[in-house]
């Protein structure tokens, strides 16, 4: 009918699309040739859906969603939680949590990778709410205690934001000083490793969420002491901090690539240092990464 409406003939390979098993329940399309169908086995209701994304979406959200919470005979409650967390892999962090028993609290574990962020969610389902958010409360409670001082932040909260808030609470400053990610004549930003680049940008977002302030200084003096040295990052650091007066001082020099590396110090060795009133400390990383996009 669609067809002979447009004024046009069906292609017999359209035909296919009017087969059915005999127990179907059509679903009919309105915004497409291929109608849905449905089947009940097992108690369960199995839906048969085009795949053409425009289609799938009018026909689950119209026909399959008001389908579903009709056969529903409870009302059931989800709350969900997301946990972010840092310097643990996807399985270093299952591997601490396989412990928790999800079931036990009516509740899912899914792990989700943000680079360089690792984010645990928990979904816990229910009838009473009250017993939802009680299930929730001990599993947040149970992997926290599995994966201590590695969880940062919460559901929306970001690191950046987190940052800066303690900056701001703190009526701190910040200022930086870095000779890789973004130094006149160093690579372009989309050349830069995957990690130094996303460095640069949490910088820029910690000045904008927490208004603490952020300067860059010792470009030159770091260019000429060299790049990827301990030394290096720590005086840079330090000379950010004294030269702008503030409380703290960021130093970054390393081998951003995509050239310049050696078997010693290969692309992605980066020496990071952060200067306060109380002293500096200073880390090296070995990032990796093809330097694109």
């Amino acid at each position: 009918m669609r067809f002979a409406r447009a004024g046009l003939e069906m292609p017999r390979a359209n035909e296919k699309q009017a087969v059915f098993p005999s127990a179907a329940e059509i679903i009919p399309n309105p915004v497409g040739t291929a109608p849905g169908f449905c089947l009940r086995s097992g108690g369960k209701l199995l839906f048969f859906l085009p795949g053409i994304p425009r289609e799938l979406r009018h026909l689950f959200l119209e026909t399959v969603l008001p389908r579903l919470e009709s056969e529903r005979k409870e009302s059931l409650h989800y709350r969900s939680r997301v946990l972010k967390v840092f310097g643990l892999t996807e399985s270093a962090i299952a591997d601490r949590l396989r412990e928790v028993d999800p079931s036990l609290f009516y509740a899912e574990i899914s792990y989700l990778p943000r680079y360089p962020e690792n984010h645990v969610k928990v979904v816990v389902r229910g009838v009473d709410p009250a017993e939802v958010e009680g299930n929730l409360a001990k599993i947040e409670s149970a992997i926290r205690e599995k994966l201590e001082g590695r969880i940062f932040a919460t559901d929306r909260e970001t690191l950046e934001e987190i940052v800066g808030r303690l900056l701001k609470e703190r009526q701190a400053t910040l200022a930086v000083a870095e000779s890789c990610t973004g130094r006149s004549g160093g690579p372009p930003a989309d050349q830069c490793p995957r990690e130094l680049r996303l460095l640069r940008k949490g910088i820029g977002d910690v000045q904008q969420s927490s208004q603490a302030g952020s300067s860059r200084g010792s470009r030159r003096a770091a260019g000429q002491a060299g790049c990827g040295q301990r030394a290096v990052a720590e005086k840079m650091a330090e000379g950010a901090r004294l030269l702008s007066r503030s409380t703290l001082g960021l130093g970054i020099t390393g081998i951003a690539g995509p050239g310049g590396g050696t078997p010693e110090k290969p692309v992605g060795t980066v020496f990071i240092a952060l200067a306060g009133s109380d002293g500096t400390a200073v880390k090296g990383y070995r990032f990796w990464g093809t330097g694109s996009k």
